[in-house]
């Protein structure tokens, strides 16, 4: 390099000091504002440790409310007491499932209860003789159903004490599936003439459902649900090939009017916000980040559509629920105690709507979805927990009104048998006496009931409180234009008799 080249290089700036300039910088800052550093530090820390204690009494004034009001607060407070092992259905129930399990003979049910309920059948729709046949090689199973439908309880092993375990309930699909073997056994036994047998079954399959759903979670009432509505779908098959005499209709008539639906659904409320109470427990306790990003994961998942600052944001949400989880435990405590209190809050109003009417909680949770939408930013978790309730309850007054319908059938029988034909009106059939018909749950009114050449109609309103005809909600689904609207389905819930 020639004297000129060497000259020239000095006078052009390089970036060589720029690393000392810097760091020569940040100590001239460092020494000008250190003070003034940390005596924001000491505030904010002193404003940590006061957020901290206000959220803390806040929590436990709520937590105080709830122990005086005799709430549970643990999962293990929630769950219904121990039995003996003589009254306890549950190890009967359990090994009466495993032995339903064959997964051919519980696709034949389903095809075959399908077929029912739609109305048609299709090449691959089992025969009666062919559910015969396959119901005899489970005869051990029902008996076992049966000596568990007599004793008082159900206490399937769940270990509370864990939530993390005790969100698994297999015993419930057990149950759905051991209740379209019923069904079917009901049909068949129907055909054969023997309407006793038949009523026995469903009885078994409605027994059941009330046993399981002493189990304080929403799963456990959504099954029942379920369950009732499988045995509603074949009793008018039931009764229409082996008419009932007067004492089998008045006998299951009576054991439908002991499904209380109202008190188990309450108490299921009650174990779901003790559930949640779980949750926040773990994340105030947790040492790792794990659960927190499995409970909020979701939040923390950024989208193809979003932009660089959410993409940002979701990850450094992500940075402090994983790598950061120490520091960010400590720096959110009274935040998530704030969440805490305000999913609480939200909880007590559902628990609150659980004994109400379906219109009523529509309409309150309408309020809460209003209120959700306008939660603090800090309740993170409280969006991730409170679960909308509007379709469960919906499924709880389906079930309701399910009840209902089948035991204004059973009166129905009981009437022709003793006058020769049905009546003209539910009017005539309640002032013959004997009989205490509830209301429909979504209209508040009587059922709606018209006679039908030999037979007759009688159905709930639904869900959308207004009468479509009597159609159910299979054939509304089949009459739907395509693709389906986002708009609510019509239907009713219909029991129909052709003679």
């Amino acid at each position: 390099m020639t004297h000129q080249d060497t000259q020239s290089a000095r006078a052009f700036p390089t970036f060589r000091a720029l690393p000392r300039r810097v760091g020569r910088g940040i100590a001239w800052l460092w020494r000008k504002t250190w003070r003034y550093t940390a005596a924001l530090l000491a505030l904010l820390v002193l404003a940590h440790l006061a957020l901290n204690a206000v959220a803390g009494r806040q929590l436990g004034k709520e937590l105080a409310r709830l122990r005086a009001e005799g709430a549970p607060l643990t999962l293990a407070q929630a769950a219904p007491p121990p039995v003996p092992d003589s009254e306890n259905a549950a190890p009967l129930y359990e090994k009466a499932f495993q032995g339903l399990l064959d997964p051919q003979d519980s696709l034949a049910t389903m095809r075959f209860l399908a077929s029912r309920e739609s109305g048609s059948a299709t090449p691959r729709t089992p025969t009666l003789a062919q559910m015969e046949a396959i119901l005899a090689r489970h005869e051990a199973d029902f008996r076992l159903l049966e000596q568990g439908s007599k004793r008082p309880v159900a206490r399937f092993p769940v270990d509370w004490e864990h939530p993390a375990a005790a969100i698994f309930f297999p015993h419930m699909g057990g149950a759905r599936n051991a209740t379209r073997f019923l069904c079917v056994k009901a049909v068949v036994n129907a055909h054969n003439g023997h309407s006793g047998d038949a009523l026995q079954d469903l009885a078994i399959a409605i027994r059941m459902s009330s046993q399981i759903s002493a189990t304080p979670t929403l799963i456990a009432q959504l099954v029942r649900a379920a369950c009732i509505k499988i045995v509603a779908a074949v009793l008018p098959e039931v009764m229409a090939a082996a008419p009932l005499t007067a004492a089998e209709s008045r006998a299951f008539y009576d054991l439908l009017a002991k499904v209380d639906m109202t008190g188990p659904w309450v108490r299921s409320m009650e174990g779901e916000r003790a559930f949640g109470l779980a949750m926040f427990d773990d994340m105030h306790h947790a040492r790792s980040g794990e659960f927190a990003y499995g409970l909020l994961g979701g939040w923390v998942q950024p989208e193809a559509t979003t932009g660089v600052l959410e993409r940002f944001l979701m990850w450094a949400g992500r940075v402090a629920l994983t790598r950061a989880w120490p520091l960010t435990r400590i720096l959110w405590q009274p935040f998530l105690r704030l969440d805490e209190v305000q999913y609480l809050r939200h909880m007590q109003v559902l628990v609150a709507l659980a004994g109400k009417s379906y219109e009523q909680n529509v309409k309150g949770q309408q309020r809460l979805e209003k209120e959700k939408a306008r939660l603090p930013w800090y309740a993170v978790v409280t969006n991730t927990l409170a679960p909308i309730f509007t379709r469960a309850t919906q499924a709880r007054d389906e079930a309701r009104a399910t009840v209902g319908v089948m035991q204004a059938a059973l009166a129905l029988r009981d009437y022709q048998i003793q006058h020769g034909s049905y009546p003209a009106s539910l009017s005539d059939l309640r002032a013959a006496g004997g009989w205490a018909i509830p209301h429909d749950p979504f209209s508040g009114k009587p059922f709606l009931y018209r006679r039908e050449g030999a037979g007759y109609l009688v159905y709930s309103v639904g869900p959308d409180l207004k009468d479509d005809g009597g159609i159910g909600q299979w054939h509304a689904l089949r009459a739907a234009p395509r693709p389906i609207s986002s708009r609510p389905l019509a239907y009713d819930l219909p029991l129909r008799m052709t003679r």
